[in-house]
């Protein structure tokens, strides 16, 4: 079989580039135009969306954001990652830029989305894990979190990550959202929720 006829196949080689991020199980590989069809996919389905404000997206929406993440890694040098699993497409896991005045800045938000072949392994913490000790050795001052009201599990990611309930709001669609925070961790040792 080519490694081209399943999307979730395509896997980068360790050691492809200082942007690549390893953890014990996963490769958290930069965005890149070869997830597109991840994205389409993970996107328009119901139960990774339900609990993102918008519901599922379409095809066009989903292929600007694709086209924003790009351009975010262009002009940052961080943003969306593929989260790689034994080589398949998992899902991703994202860092930006968080304008919120309330947090001390600079501040970054992160977020997660699993493929839910994958859900209950563990894999959206690990990817979490490793993408919040980046934004730090990025010099985030706070990072942010945002969850739907009844999405459990992301609350759960977020306490394992050392985040604390900040408080509510409106997510980016208008929607209610839980809001957890973080504060740069003082000193050089590792960062409390391990």
């Amino acid at each position: 079989m080519s490694d081209h006829s399943d999307p979730r196949s395509r896997a980068p080689r360790r050691g492809c580039g200082p942007d690549v991020l390893t953890t014990g199980r996963l490769i958290l590989w930069p965005w890149h135009d070869r997830y597109a069809e991840d994205f389409v996919r993970l996107s328009g389905d119901e139960r990774v969306m339900r609990l993102v404000g918008s519901g599922p997206w379409t095809r066009a929406y989903t292929l600007e954001r694709h086209r924003q993440a790009l351009r975010q890694w262009r002009c940052e040098g961080f943003g969306l990652r593929a989260i790689l699993y034994e080589g398949r497409f998992a899902g991703l896991v994202s860092l930006s830029p968080c304008p919120d005045p309330v947090f001390p800045a600079p501040a970054r938000e992160i977020g997660w989305w699993l493929d839910p072949e994958f859900w209950g392994r563990g894999i959206a913490t690990e990817a979490a894990l490793a993408v919040r000790d980046e934004a730090f050795r990025l010099a985030t001052a706070t990072l942010v979190a945002r969850c739907h009201p009844d999405n459990r599990p992301s609350k759960r990611i977020m306490g394992k990550l050392g985040m604390t309930f900040h408080g509510t709001g409106l997510d980016r669609y208008g929607g209610p959202c839980r809001i957890y925070a973080m504060p740069r961790p003082a000193g050089d040792g590792p960062p409390p929720g391990r």
